[in-house]
């Protein structure tokens, strides 16, 4: 009998420090920051509708072109140089009415900014130093960021028997793992096992 309570006594001690390891663990991974990912220089290319997938060049000590708002963070410049396809005319005119000469316009420059607010929001500033900025639409599609918490972990009671448990698991990628503490009740005797459990998340 004294080797069953002592056996049940140290299940129990080994669940609790389990259980609070994991809890633990999954408090300190819930609350870091999302991993940083710089991007890689890449170089522009042309697509078939014209439009360009524009260079990459990364630089952390980038400066904003224009005025950020107050407390925002700097966190994409985009650079443009834009050519329009129609020509200019220019005076003089001719006895007959037309142009002495058709220039095509200077190219000009467009720098877009992208900076996050102290709220977290993102905010999209243009500016050109050849042109006024007559108007634009900033159209968010996604979520700015996206915080992964990959840790669970919770408590099971078992009505019929009255028996409690323990449980906690992780994701990595499509696959659940996760580990099982829990009393096993028969007759007026009370013990704990443990089990082990790898799922696939579709």
């Amino acid at each position: 009998m004294n080797a069953i309570l002592t056996k049940t006594i140290a299940f129990i001690v080994a669940g609790v420090i389990i259980f609070g390891m994991g809890m633990g663990t999954m408090w300190k991974l819930s609350h870091q920051s999302p991993a940083m990912v710089m991007q890689k220089a890449a170089p522009a290319y042309t697509q078939k509708d014209g439009s360009q997938v524009l260079q990459v060049a990364p630089d952390p000590k980038a400066k904003p072109d224009q005025e950020m708002p107050k407390g925002s963070t700097l966190l994409r410049k985009i650079n443009l140089k834009i050519q329009s396809k129609s020509g200019v005319v220019t005076a003089p005119i001719n006895a007959e009415g037309q142009p002495m000469a058709q220039i095509s316009p200077t190219p000009m420059t467009l720098s877009l900014d992208l900076v996050k607010l102290k709220d977290g929001s993102e905010r999209a500033i243009a500016s050109s130093t050849d042109g006024t900025i007559l108007g634009g639409v900033d159209i968010p599609v996604a979520p700015s960021i996206s915080v992964n918490h990959p840790y669970a972990a919770g408590l099971s009671y078992e009505p019929f028997t009255k028996a409690y448990g323990a449980w906690i698991s992780r994701d990595i990628g499509r696959l659940v793992v996760g580990a099982d503490l829990y009393q096993v009740k028969n007759l007026n005797q009370s013990t704990w096992a443990a089990s082990f459990r790898v799922g696939y998340r579709f």
